[in-house]
This record gives C-alpha cells, structure tokens and sequence, in this order.
C-alpha cells in the first residue's frame, strides 16, 4: 500500500481534474512543493486521502481566495498530526483548515502571511484548553512570516505553558 507519495507539478492544460475524487487510503504523507505560481486546486479536488497524518504545501498559490486545502481537509477527514505551509503570501483560510485538524501535533507556517486572529484562536483562555483550538499543539514551527504582532506570540505561549519565568 502507498505510505508516501512524492509528485512534481507542472502546469498542464489537459489536466482538468476528475468527476468524482479517487481515494487513496494507503497514503500517509504527501506534500506537494512547486517553484512558480501554479494552481494546484486541480490536483487536491481530484483526491481523498482518509489516513494522512503529514500534510504540506510549499509554493504560491495563483488564486486570491485559495479553497481547495479547506475542501481537500475536508473531504479526506483524516487524522493530521502534521501541517504545514510555505511560501504563501496569498491569505490562506488557515483557521477553516486548522479546524479541521483537531489532531494536529506541529504546525509548520514558513514565509506565510499568518493573522493575529490565529494566534488568539490558539490561545487558552482558562486552565482546561481542551475545549479550544488544537488542544494537542505541541510544535510551532514559525519561519520568516508576518501579519500579527508579537504580542500574540506571546500570549498563545503563555496560555499553552505552566512554568513561565518571571520577566517573560
């Protein structure tokens, strides 16, 4: 059974996706990275992947209001413990796609426009955090993004920690 999938991406024209999408239940990793703008929406509506658990996209997307992850997310229901997205200056719809994770462990957010109103949504605001946002958060993996204030960051920490030092 596929465990890993590994796809280059090209701009082709007769690739206009698929009528209904083809599931792929053996597929636990698949991260899709291209180096120009291209639109990958053809190729995420086309499948269904019921088990991953690493999930990835690096590259810039050419759509303004980018769907497909949300509805890719969506319609695989699988259990992610890992996402991450790169190169994104696009506004990505990140809290719809976290919201379908609610096993994520790392979240991994390189050269993306990431808003303040994510890390208030991450942040707990009592002392059970289950209730809340990616209760399992465990890694943030934060590279070279904008778009919130530090003070976010520092909040969401906080909130998600018990031995702060003073000072912090």
């Amino acid at each position: 059974s596929l465990k890993v999938a590994k796809f280059g991406m090209y701009n082709r024209p007769e690739f206009n996706g698929v009528a209904k999408r083809v599931v792929i239940p053996g597929l636990e990793m698949l991260f899709v990275m291209w180096d120009f703008p291209a639109d990958v929406s053809l190729f995420l509506d086309s499948i269904c992947t019921p088990n991953l658990m690493h999930f990835g996209l690096l590259g810039e997307p050419t759509r303004d209001d980018w769907s497909s992850p949300h509805d890719f997310l969506e319609a695989s229901q699988a259990p992610i413990k890992r996402l991450s997205f790169g190169n994104s200056r696009v506004r990505i719809r990140l809290l719809e796609y976290l919201s379908l994770c609610p096993k994520l462990e790392h979240l991994g957010l390189r050269l993306t426009d990431v808003d303040d109103s994510v890390f208030r949504a991450l942040t707990c605001n009592d002392a059970v955090c289950d209730a809340h946002l990616l209760p399992r958060l465990q890694i943030l993996d934060l590279v070279s993004s904008d778009g919130f204030q530090c003070e976010s960051i520092v909040r969401f920490m906080r909130s998600r920690t018990s031995n702060v030092p003073s000072g912090f």
